[in-house]
């Protein structure tokens, strides 16, 4: 799946089979016309190292249509990273608290103005 356009409609599957299978349990429990949110998202990205039970974690995230594994290189744009090693490469990419607070609230700003 290196093509862009495979992950894409691997996802759009996805996610489609998951809202079936969520509508037949649904039905099942006598709800009849279940809403469900129809604007599409971007899939948070994650990155799992080698070590510290990585294949758990991996696996608990692959079976998530919203959780997407990312490139290598892109580490800023990541929402999880996983792995047994501290890396400085890795450490100075990730954001603190405030910082992502700051980009959220200033994204936020800029939705009420346009």
């Amino acid at each position: 799946m290196a093509n862009p356009k495979d992950k894409e409609r691997y996802m759009e599957l996805k996610e489609k089979y998951y809202r079936e299978f969520l509508i037949k349990i649904l039905k099942s429990n006598g709800v009849d016309n279940p809403k469900f949110p129809t604007a599409s998202f971007a899939p948070y990205k994650y990155y799992i190292g080698r070590g510290n039970n990585s294949g758990i974690v991996r696996t608990a995230l692959k079976s998530r249509f919203w959780w997407s594994m990312g490139d290598y290189d892109d580490w800023e744009s990541y929402n999880f990273i996983w792995t047994q090693w501290k890396s400085n490469k890795i450490l100075n990419s990730v954001k603190n608290f405030k910082e992502v607070e700051e980009k959220e609230k200033a994204d936020q700003d800029k939705k009420i103005k346009s």
